[in-house]
């Protein structure tokens, strides 16, 4: 693999950049964002969402359906 400000070479293919690097592993929630030099270069990783706040999500939408069946806003 070679690096250059605005895409990488592996194996003779070009990558321009921006592009999303994601592990082959569903396991695995390694992703990246790797941005050209003309939008400030760099990478950034993905936010991957957590337990608690699927779990507060949960409760608010169940709060929600709740008043929608009892006719609340």
């Amino acid at each position: 693999m070679i690096e250059h400000e605005d895409h990488i070479e592996v194996n003779g293919v070009v990558f321009q950049k921006p592009f999303v690097e994601k592990p082959i592993s569903a396991e695995d929630h390694n992703v990246y964002i790797y941005f050209p030099s003309a939008a400030g270069g760099g990478s950034q990783r993905l936010f991957r969402k957590v337990m608690l706040y699927q779990q507060g999500y949960l409760q608010w939408y169940k709060k929600v359906q709740s008043h929608k069946e009892n006719g609340k806003k």
